[in-house]
């Protein structure tokens, strides 16, 4: 559970929705990478669909919320294409994945949340 494991950005962010919000692990380590082979981690967000929660946007501005997981889809092909191609270094990818919505347990405005680094922002 992210909300148990301190990831209060995405959790908060994601908790109103029907799909509870969740953070996607890919890794891929080619066959016989030595040990001090070079890594790479690529990170994606992918909020499914933003209508900002209870500060809810606009009409003019809410179409465009269905790309604002052009992120997380970017990293997926680009993770996919990097493993077709056979890159010589392990390589992860972090997709971050919820959905913006409103609901009586969604976050409020003023709300202040805890970040997994430990730092408090407010909403």
């Amino acid at each position: 559970d992210l909300d148990k494991r301190g990831m209060g950005g995405l959790w908060n962010v994601g908790k109103a929705a029907p799909a509870p919000p969740a953070l996607a692990i890919l890794s891929y380590e080619p066959t016989g990478t030595a040990a001090d082979a070079k890594t790479v981690c690529w990170v994606g967000k992918g909020i499914v669909y933003d209508t900002g929660g209870l500060s809810m946007k606009g009409k003019l501005d809410m179409p465009s919320m269905k790309r604002d997981m052009g992120g997380s889809a970017a990293i997926l092909g680009a993770f996919q294409a990097a493993i077709k191609i056979g890159v010589p270094y392990r390589l992860h990818a972090l997709l971050c994945l919820a959905e913006n919505s409103v609901d009586s347990v969604a976050m409020r405005p003023d709300d202040v949340i805890r970040l997994m680094s430990g730092k408090t922002v407010e909403v």
